[in-house]
């Protein structure tokens, strides 16, 4: 399976040109909204550990590419898991450990057992994009897909619903409109 899970949608962009670092997560961590100064102050704090925003778009085109290749040697093809999670909370960047632990000090947890979770969560917006970018490669390339939805029914319901073949348009996939 290949495809890129919703946990980790908040490295992505859509925009053909990445934001800054900061209103890239910004938009999509407060989609808007006005954040309360901690969050806020968290965010600010994280910045330099965070990843710079990567293009979605060259991230698809690889995506159809490893697909296609992949169906020519014969293998069984599934995209996944993608999806949306209406739960799922950024990691603390690993790199930026020492920051959690002066804030709040932690009993001494080896380094496999640290996860700790930023309060964080990729806009529904965000990660609906990402999921449908990557659900019409799927059908353009006549795969199944694995879709992962926690927390997010009506979401994931317009989502995949949103992609049907229409067979008065010649196969061509055209967008669902309620």
């Amino acid at each position: 399976m290949i495809g890129y899970h919703p946990w980790f949608t908040h490295r992505y962009t859509l925009l053909d040109s990445p934001p800054s670092k900061s209103d890239h997560y910004r938009s999509i961590f407060f989609a808007g909204k006005e954040p309360n100064p901690k969050n806020l102050a968290i965010l600010e704090m994280l910045l330099p550990y965070l990843p710079d925003p990567i293009p979605f778009g060259p991230m698809l085109e690889s995506l159809t590419e490893d697909i296609k290749r992949s169906k020519a040697e014969g293998r069984v093809v599934m995209l996944g898991e993608i999806g949306l999670d209406g739960g799922a909370r950024m990691r603390w960047p690993p790199a930026a450990r020492h920051l959690y632990e002066e804030k709040y000090p932690t009993s001494g947890l080896e380094e496999e057992e640290w996860n700790r979770l930023t309060p964080f969560k990729v806009s529904m917006t965000h990660q609906r994009g990402i999921a449908e970018a990557q659900m019409g490669v799927a059908v353009e390339q006549g795969v199944s897909i694995s879709f992962h939805s926690v927390a997010a029914p009506g979401m994931s319901f317009f989502s995949v619903s949103s992609l049907i073949h229409d067979p008065v348009t010649d196969g061509k996939v055209r967008r669902w409109k309620p």
